[in-house]
């Protein structure tokens, strides 16, 4: 029987109409373009509804799908008819069908795809091939063929249906995929698709209620309090209340579980089964009266709920230095949501931003948050999903994909830091969550709210073309000043023991830790060095499936590949001319952990990085020692650079600085800016008077400079000019397709190909330009060779309409051979 999308209840079936439509359009977890049509059984077609989670067949297999649409009509003859309906009420309602729909066609990426990123992982269902031998084959076992033909088919009679991996298993063969077809085709054997038990179910608990009146439970209390203690306790809780959680009960009396159980074969109590939803927002101890706003924030405030008032699609872009109090702006914005009966959503671009958020938004709200973000557990986002579904929760706080969230009547979206990268996604669908949220917000009739101290060109941009309405918050809380910053000239320090960590740097740390304060270090890299070289032929160890270097990591003793996970021990001596002379270059936060540790050897040290916080839990762990003062210097990548506010930080040091200004990417200053002043703003945030340090060996580019001045308006002057002068964006859209092949002659190929097809769209639009093909700076990843164009032009209509025949035509030609991937990324955010 079909169950409720959100509560999992068995639900009576929705009225049927007096004719209901007998086809539905439905949108499967594949990469195609369209929706496939299907034929609707007669039993099932009064329970179809768009937005419902359906199991179809798609060649020969059985796979998850979206109804999207429902009709009378198909243009296909031949209609395959759908297998089940797994829902009676739809898991996804009109607005979320249309913003997926929206991101599949601005990002020109399959449906179903954006359906998948949408829909939690708890919402799926399993299943798996078995193979089984056919009548035929059973009848006539001395026709089966020798080798490992008959191994197959002789492992089938014994054992029953298996799976593939249970076949490879047995007969030790390392790939059977070819055998198995092979011997389909023969009409040997047949295969099937087996359901798996769901990997996320709901979670339930026992309960126990008192049924007897009040006057008979306190009789019977009195009369076994002296021989049956126990029974007594739990009769004492009852009262209380009148059904309590049996765990609650186990922790107040002893024996309660066999207490219960004689209570209730005596008629007095009964126990059932109640759903326990999984905690993630943890109990809030309260907070003290909200602080008092001063003049920037109240005239912030304002604006924005005169916004909320009477939202007409503006975004909003809170440009607020670091340290000003957008936070608090946020929360009255939320409040002011909730009082209007709406819910809202607060996105961050990094699970290490959640901790600190979501305990200011509990303690403000309570009960009525909810998190989702992928560092929580497949049943903790089922639950956090469906409580924002059911209106449980009001407020959703996560990451990228939180903007999908299924929150009702939605009023506000909140972006914070919306100049980060994290939000766009690098894989397909690749969206950028910022812009998703205005479409959607626009969409609903809500309000979105950007917030950041160094925003987005594009978004400043935006804002004074009027495009966004800007609203600044020019000083931070309380008068604090900015911290000071200092740059440290490296090619002035470049004696062995001054490389890592200059003079400059290790006193300001020095006199940081005489004060009992705390420091933040800066690497954008991890691991121990940038690569392993041997010093006699200068050859270095690459990855063997991406065209990288392989990142040396010193604890594990490790050369890994930070693209698709390879990884192997350190060699003894080199592979080329057999050298033991090999040498890491390059820094990675493991190093410099070691050197501060050797300077500093009293000292309390952590280190924040990806290798550091795979464990579920661990970001907030460690920014619960810094915030507790049992971390005296925190070592880290970006992810330590924004959004944490912990007062008793006064230094920040940036070892090399300048690094990211190597990366081939005309966005590369806009980000060292960003980076240098979102760091550069952790200090001086309580009362101590903050500094920061920046190592470099460019010590006059721009970017430094500006940022040393805290000199946002400068900074966005000289890089919209330099734009300007290259037509960049703002000033153009970007589109960029990328070519993935396991041949590189075939990529090649095949790019070539679809460049000239995009050159033939021009003619018939105008200020279109396409640069490449060309080999993508990452020229092989994940064993695939890689070539990329980018189309350029200062119209999105036009960039669409040329990407969209151009690629509809290249497919037309079968220009793409087997194997090889297409994909397009619009918007992009990386050229790598």
């Amino acid at each position: 029987m079909a169950r409720d999308a959100v509560s999992g209840q068995p639900q009576a079936a929705p009225s049927a109409p007096s004719s209901p439509p007998c086809i539905a359009k439905v949108a499967v977890e594949l990469p195609l373009q369209d929706a496939l049509d299907y034929r609707i059984p007669v039993d099932l077609q009064a329970q179809c509804a768009i937005g419902q989670r359906v199991m179809v067949p798609v060649g020969r297999r059985e796979l998850l799908g979206y109804i999207v649409d429902l009709t009378f009509h198909s243009t296909v003859a031949d209609l395959k008819s759908l297998t089940e309906i797994l829902d009676d009420t739809p898991l996804l309602s009109p607005e979320m069908l249309w913003l997926t729909k929206w991101v599949s066609e601005y990002y020109l990426c399959p449906w179903g795809q954006v359906l998948k990123a949408a829909v939690p992982e708890g919402f799926r269902n399993r299943s798996t091939v078995v193979y089984d031998l056919t009548p035929a084959a059973r009848q006539a076992p001395e026709t089966w063929p020798a080798g490992r033909a008959g191994e197959v088919l002789r492992s089938l009679e014994r054992q029953g249906p298996l799976q593939q991996r249970d076949l490879t298993k047995a007969l030790g063969a390392a790939n059977l995929t070819g055998q198995l077809r092979r011997l389909r085709d023969q009409g040997l054997i047949r295969s099937s698709r087996k359901p798996l038990a769901p990997r996320v179910r709901q979670r339930t608990a026992s309960w126990v209620r008192l049924i007897a009146d009040a006057d008979t439970a306190r009789d019977l209390q009195e009369q076994i309090r002296g021989r049956a203690p126990r029974q007594a306790g739990i009769l004492a809780c009852l009262l209380e209340e009148r059904t309590c959680d049996m765990k609650i009960l186990r922790a107040r009396v002893a024996g309660a579980s066999a207490a219960v159980k004689r209570l209730q074969q005596s008629g007095v109590v009964e126990v059932f089964q109640a759903e326990d939803l999984r905690r993630v927002v943890p109990a809030s101890p309260g907070q003290a009266a909200p602080p008092v706003l001063n003049d920037a924030q109240r005239w912030a405030l304002e604006q924005i709920e005169a916004a909320l008032d009477e939202p007409d699609g503006t975004p909003v872009l809170l440009h607020g230095v670091t340290g000003s109090g957008k936070t608090e702006v946020y929360l009255r914005a939320v409040a002011k949501v909730l009082r209007q009966g709406k819910s809202a959503i607060v996105l961050v671009p990094e699970i290490a931003l959640t901790g600190q958020l979501v305990q200011r938004f509990a303690a403000r709200f309570a009960s009525g948050l909810a998190v989702l973000h992928s560092g929580l557990s497949a049943g903790e986002r089922f639950d956090e999903w469906r409580r924002l579904a059911r209106g449980d929760a009001r407020i959703a706080v996560g990451t990228r994909s939180a903007v999908f969230a299924p929150a009702q009547r939605l009023g506000l979206i909140v972006v914070d830091e919306e100049h980060d990268t994290s939000y766009k996604q690098e894989e397909a669908p690749r969206y950028n969550a910022r812009d998703v949220a205005i479409v959607r917000a626009r969409r609903s009739r809500a309000m979105v709210v950007l917030g950041s101290a160094t925003p987005a060109v594009e978004s400043f941009h935006n804002a004074q073309r009027g495009k966004y309405r800007l609203v600044s918050l020019p000083r931070r809380v309380d008068d604090r000043q900015l911290p000071a910053i200092t740059l440290v000239d490296q090619r002035q320090h470049g004696t062995p023991d001054e490389r890592i960590v200059s003079g400059p740097l290790r006193e300001a740390i020095a006199a940081c830790l005489e004060r009992r304060e705390q420091s933040l270090i800066l690497i954008n890299r991890r691991g121990f060095a940038a690569y392993l070289q041997c010093c006699d032929c200068g050859a270095v160890s690459y990855c063997s499936h991406c065209s990288v270097a392989l990142t040396y990591h010193r604890g594990r003793h490790r050369l890994r590949c930070h693209y698709c996970g390879f990884s192997q021990g350190v060699p003894t001596h080199c592979p080329t001319c057999r050298s033991t002379s090999l040498r890491p270059q390059g820094l990675g936060t493991q190093q410099v952990e070691s050197v501060l540790s050797a300077l500093f050897p009293a000292a309390r040290l952590a280190r924040m990085d990806r290798d550091t916080t795979r464990a579920k839990g661990a970001h907030q762990r460690i920014l619960g020692a810094l915030d507790k003062g049992d971390i005296d210097i925190l070592v880290g990548t970006q992810m330590i650079a924004k959004g944490h506010d912990y007062p008793n930080i006064t230094l920040v040091g940036v070892v090399s600085a300048d690094a990211s200004l190597s990366i081939p990417d005309f966005r590369a200053p806009e980000r060292l800016f960003q980076l240098l002043t979102q760091v550069a703003g952790r200090a001086g945030r309580g009362e101590g008077a903050g500094h920061v340090l920046m190592q470099t060996y460019r010590p006059g580019h721009e970017s430094l400079a500006f940022a040393c001045g805290h000199d946002f308006a400068g900074f966005f002057e000289h890089e919209t000019t330099r734009r300007r002068d290259l037509m960049y964006p703002p000033f153009a859209r970007l589109a960029r397709v990328i070519v993935e092949s396991p041949k590189a002659d075939k990529g090649e190929a095949a790019s070539q190909r679809i460049g000239q097809i995009l050159q033939q769209r021009i003619p018939a639009l105008t200020d279109v330009d396409i640069m490449g093909p060309a080999e993508a700076p990452i020229t092989k990843l994940n064993d695939r060779y890689r070539w990329h164009l980018l189309v350029k032009s200062p119209s999105s209509r036009a960039l669409h309409q040329c990407l969209t025949t151009g690629l509809e035509e290249a497919r037309r030609q079968k220009v793409i051979p087997r194997l090889t991937r297409v994909s397009v990324d619009i918007d992009p955010l990386s050229f790598l």
